[in-house]
């Protein structure tokens, strides 16, 4: 790893450390301001209570929209430029490609389980080049053998749908709280204090 890549990644490291204490510190007080009752914190409870839907986020990218035109209007340049980039790739995959020096690229030291995972990643891009050449060959010369599988794969798939039980609010977690802040205090002072201390000595440790 280079040094200023190095250098990168430690001063992330350590502003992600100190992010999470400063939260322990303040799940800390929270907590022991639950377990003595104070009157803000459901106060502030009752200010965050507020449900942010993703569902109108997500609604622009659940419509679906068709390419079949622009595709088959030119077929002909699209199906030449494809099949010009899968054997671009396949030429790099099979006489360019070095497994040593892609190795010692990522200078890791656990370097077994790049070398394990470096043929799997060539496979699936020859694999896939492969196919891309196929597609493109024949979106150039014969575009009618496509569209049966076109439009057999072109389905639609809402995310929308799939996240929406996620988007039901749950007030029984407020509920317990509520209920037995003594007890849910103590949980969360116990909890943040021990986050706290594990990451305080990580801190320290590091500098």
């Amino acid at each position: 790893m280079s040094p200023a890549l190095k250098l990168s990644s430690d001063i992330a490291l350590e502003a992600m450390l100190v992010v999470l204490f400063l939260g322990s510190l303040f799940s800390l007080v929270f907590g022991v301001s639950l377990f003595l009752g104070n009157r803000w914190v459901f106060w502030l409870n009752e200010r965050m209570k507020r449900w942010v839907s993703t569902r109108e986020a997500m609604r622009p990218l659940d419509v679906p929209r068709s390419i079949e035109t622009h595709l088959y209007r030119w077929h002909g340049w699209i199906g030449l430029l494809l099949a010009i980039g899968a054997g671009f790739v396949l030429y790099f995959a099979f006489f360019n490609y070095n497994l040593r020096a892609a190795t010692q690229l990522f200078q890791v030291r656990t370097s077994i389980w790049v070398e394990s995972l470096l043929p799997v990643a060539w496979w699936i891009i020859t694999v896939g080049a492969v196919a891309g050449l196929i597609v493109g060959i024949l979106l150039a010369a014969r575009p009618g053998l496509l569209r049966a599988a076109d439009a057999w794969a072109n389905r639609s798939y809402s995310g929308r749908r799939a996240t929406k039980p996620l988007e039901i609010m749950n007030f029984a977690p407020d509920r317990w709280i509520v209920s037995s802040p003594k007890l849910w205090g103590g949980i969360i002072v116990a909890g943040s204090l021990y986050v706290a201390v594990v990451l305080g000595y990580l801190l320290i440790a590091g500098t």
